[in-house]
């Protein structure tokens, strides 16, 4: 099932193999890509997630590479970053889904880096931990969905706190991880 589900992705028109991102959506009735759309932090996440369990089932070391290619494009893309290298959704709403991608492509990260240790993987989550501790909470400790802060005071009240501040844990959880690892 999970090659299939490769080969699906791969054949979908959402994987962009000269970019090492997914980009866009599937129409879940056509099972084709559907115009435009950003790519997420979840995708990317989930991507490298799937590849390093591939590569164990398979015993094959060119899926973790390609999830290293894939770490690396994310930390790199210029709508998954901000110029200051800190994680973010290129769209601009948000929902209590979309508060905890970047959670989840941390934890994946995390897992690679304890697959195969980069600097570059620590230096990333270290970046955004301690932007996330500097930037982004509340008073009573909540972080709010914008890791580097709220620079514009936009109205960030459409997505719950606490989903936030669980997404921005598992940042943290990454960078003190690959910091004592």
């Amino acid at each position: 099932m999970a090659d299939a589900s490769w080969s699906f992705l791969r054949n979908s028109g959402t994987w962009d193999p000269d970019a090492y991102t997914i980009q866009g959506n599937i129409d879940s009735k056509t099972c084709k890509k559907t115009p435009g759309g950003d790519p997420s932090t979840y995708c990317q996440g989930m991507l490298i997630g799937a590849l390093l369990e591939l590569a164990s089932a398979h015993k094959d070391g060119s899926y973790v590479n390609l999830a290293k290619k894939v770490a690396q494009a994310t930390m790199a893309h210029p709508k998954l970053t901000t110029k200051n290298g800190i994680l973010q959704e290129p769209f601009g709403g948000f929902s209590n889904d979309t508060a905890q991608f970047k959670g989840i492509f941390m934890r994946y990260l995390m897992k690679l880096h304890r697959r195969v240790p980069d600097a570059s993987y620590v230096d990333f989550a270290t970046r955004n931990a301690d932007s996330i501790w500097r930037n982004a909470r509340n008073k009573d400790g909540t972080i709010i969905v914008r890791w580097e802060g709220n620079p514009t005071n936009a109205d960030l009240s459409g997505y719950s706190l606490e989903v936030s501040t669980s997404s921005a844990e598992q940042c943290l959880i990454a960078a003190a991880d690959m910091v004592k690892g």
